[in-house]
């Protein structure tokens, strides 16, 4: 699998190319996959002022300003959701109802072109939860989410210990984000438009 930077902007010729065999992406079907969207963001555009919320906003607005790249779009990304020090007092404080409505938001609904998705440092109530809720995925994306207790080995199977920071076992050093956190405050005018769409 290769990794490629945040900063490439454009898609190569076999990039191209690749959209358009695995995807089907012509022109037109990118037209009709934005129209969608649109309407799908206009549809959720009232949200409610609350911690979730807000998280699954800034989730979904983060994805969407990453789609704005083609070079995601055809390659796609890798999601890691780490759990360290998140409690069941933690999760209880949100209804049941709540969760499982903005992780289909996030996995079943946003146009993220995921190669997978990892919950990291999952305490052991997770799994009771994601048993009950995966029953909402089609089973392409329960196929791409991958559960990692405290042990990290199985996660450096599928992403090199030197793409990760030293919190997920990696050679990075240091957590640091600055690089994405410019990229997307670097994007304001997008931002605008989203947040005009209804992305709170």
């Amino acid at each position: 699998m290769d990794f490629l930077p945040l900063s490439l902007q454009h898609l190569t010729q076999e990039m191209e190319e690749k959209a358009y065999t695995e995807l089907g992406e012509t022109p037109q079907t990118k037209k009709k996959a934005l129209e969608e969207l649109k309407k799908l963001i206009l549809r959720y555009r009232n949200f409610e002022t609350s911690t979730l919320e807000e998280l699954a906003a800034t989730i979904m607005m983060m994805g969407l300003m990453l789609i704005h790249t083609e070079v995601s779009q055809v390659c796609g990304f890798v999601m890691i959701w780490d759990w360290k020090n998140f409690s069941f007092e933690d999760f209880n404080k949100v209804s049941f109802y709540r969760a499982a409505h903005y992780a289909y938001d996030i996995l079943g609904c946003t146009p993220f072109r995921l190669r997978s998705i990892h919950v990291v440092n999952a305490p052991s109530f997770f799994n009771i939860f994601y048993n009950i809720i995966k029953v909402l995925f089609p089973k392409k994306i329960i196929s791409r989410v991958f559960v990692h207790r405290s042990d990290l080995t199985e996660l450096h199977k599928h992403v090199p210990p030197e793409l990760l920071p030293e919190e997920l076992g990696g050679t990075l050093g240091p957590l640091n984000n600055q690089e994405y956190i410019e990229h997307f405050l670097n994007q304001a005018d997008c931002i605008e438009k989203l947040v005009n769409s209804g992305i709170k």
